[in-house]
């Protein structure tokens, strides 16, 4: 798949691509689902419908992985080149820069980003440097402390790297997740304290159900998310 061989993560691409075609891919899952709500037109109002973002009838960019969709997207390529231009003042490698999974882009109304999992609980790192980069000195966090304590790496990052996309606009950082236990919910209790959030700044944390509930699905979507959680119901 093309977006896939131009994904931010140069380093990663090739692991992204072997495991596309598995059934358990969180990638295909996310790509399949989020690609859905664009073309169909329901990426707004699912969006408001897990409290992402106020209702809003601003167009949307969607970048996935960092790449622009549809690829075309004028706005979506702006975007990614703020989102390279930000990982380099950050010191992060040329070829391994972060890429969140989905980045929806409202102009004015706002900016949401989310990291999605499906099969495994969210990446930790244990404390170390590999915070530094992104959790200190910024003031998109008031206890780094207790962000590095919760090991929470990637949440961390995409963090930072969404408020400073956003700038003075509205952000959410939605994780989106299906398996969540009293380990990882603590986890992200103490990620949650350690950020600074306000008005228009916001942490959600959102299971799969409530997300698949919210939009209108066809017969096609329904087999497929069948297949990966089971049997769902028709309505919103």
């Amino acid at each position: 798949m093309e977006i896939l061989r131009v994904a931010l993560n140069e380093r990663n691409r090739s692991n992204k691509i072997e495991r596309f075609g598995f059934s358990t891919s969180e990638d295909a899952l996310t790509w399949t689902v989020f690609t859905f709500l664009a073309k169909s037109g329901q990426l707004s109002e699912t969006l408001r419908a897990i409290d992402a973002i106020e209702s809003t009838t601003a167009p949307a960019a969607l970048l996935l992985w960092g790449v622009p969709y549809p690829p075309q997207s004028s706005r979506g390529t702006q975007i990614r080149q703020q989102l390279i231009d930000i990982c380099h003042t950050l010191g992060e490698r040329p070829d391994s820069t972060s890429e969140p999974d989905v980045i929806v882009d409202f102009g004015d109304a706002g900016l949401v980003c989310i990291e999605v999992k499906y099969r495994s609980r969210n990446e930790r790192r244990a404390v170390g440097s590999v915070f530094s980069r992104y959790v200190f000195s910024a003031d998109a966090f008031n206890d780094g402390n207790k962000i590095v304590q919760s090991e929470l790496y990637k949440l961390a990052r995409n963090w930072r790297i969404g408020t400073e996309l956003a700038g003075r606009r509205n952000f959410t950082l939605v994780n989106l997740v299906a398996i969540s236990d009293s380990a990882d919910r603590s986890r992200v209790e103490q990620f949650t304290a350690g950020l600074a959030t306000g008005h228009n700044r916001r942490f959600r944390v959102v299971n799969w159900n409530r997300l698949l509930y919210a939009f209108d699905r066809p017969g096609w979507l329904e087999q497929y998310l069948e297949e990966r959680f089971g049997k769902m119901s028709h309505s919103s």
